[in-house]
């Protein structure tokens, strides 16, 4: 197993897996949002580690990469639309959540090299997914109600996809470019995807933790009350 298939690996199913696992343990489930974030995390780790297994056969894997875009928006996306409650900003994420998905359709039916070839869709998709976590932080914005704790801790994990987009996208459009070119090495670029993700998983582990201190601080008053 090489250097750059071990990180691979270790950032998208490793730690996903692990996020996964820390986030079970410590029931962060309590909080009825962070069930998407496991779903999310769980689907990952399953997905990628499936996609690793076919690069490990020297099997064509690149459709995963693909596709994953437009799911991951389309569970993010739904999770936001149950976090924020302005009508105008709901519309508009609906409205990425539909053309992301026909984008990633007319793709499959019409592109013959979709399932073989890096495509520029991976690049819409975190376009997509920027725009998205956006919106949901110009909720915030607007929000009259005073933040609570426990809805700041959660809005990192927003952040941390907004932050992998934002970085992915740049990467995205230059692997696209040089990929498949004898003269360019694009291990660096793909490296430097892979540290994205772990930054990313790193983040949501991380306000697991913060978020169920804050369930259980919130616990011990209430208990103290009675």
């Amino acid at each position: 197993m090489d250097s750059l298939y071990f990180l691979d690996f270790f950032s998208d199913t490793i730690m996903p897996a692990a996020a996964l696992f820390a986030g079970i343990m410590v029931k962060i489930y309590e909080y009825k949002p962070s069930t998407w974030i496991l779903f999310y995390l769980a689907l990952n780790s399953l997905i990628f580690g499936f996609s690793n297994y076919l690069a490990n056969q020297n099997v064509n894997n690149i459709f995963i990469y693909n596709s994953f875009g437009v799911i991951e928006n389309l569970i993010i996306g739904t999770l936001i639309l149950s976090l924020i409650n302005e009508k105008k900003l709901k519309i508009t994420i609906k409205i990425l959540l539909i053309f992301n998905l026909i984008f990633f359709l007319l793709k499959v039916f019409f592109d013959p090299h979709f399932f073989s070839r890096y495509s520029a869709l991976i690049m819409l998709s975190s376009s997509f997914g920027q725009l998205i976590c956006t919106v949901y932080f110009i909720s915030k914005i607007f929000q009259e109600e005073i933040f609570s704790d426990i809805e700041t801790t959660f809005s990192l994990i927003i952040g941390a996809f907004f932050i992998f987009n934002i970085g992915a996208l740049a990467l995205e459009f230059g692997y696209w470019q040089y990929s498949g070119r004898g003269y360019h090495n694009t291990n660096f670029i793909w490296a430097m995807y892979d540290i994205l993700l772990l930054l990313k998983h790193a983040i949501i582990l991380y306000s697991f933790i913060q978020i169920k201190k804050i369930l259980n601080i919130n616990k011990l008053k209430c208990q103290s009350f009675r």
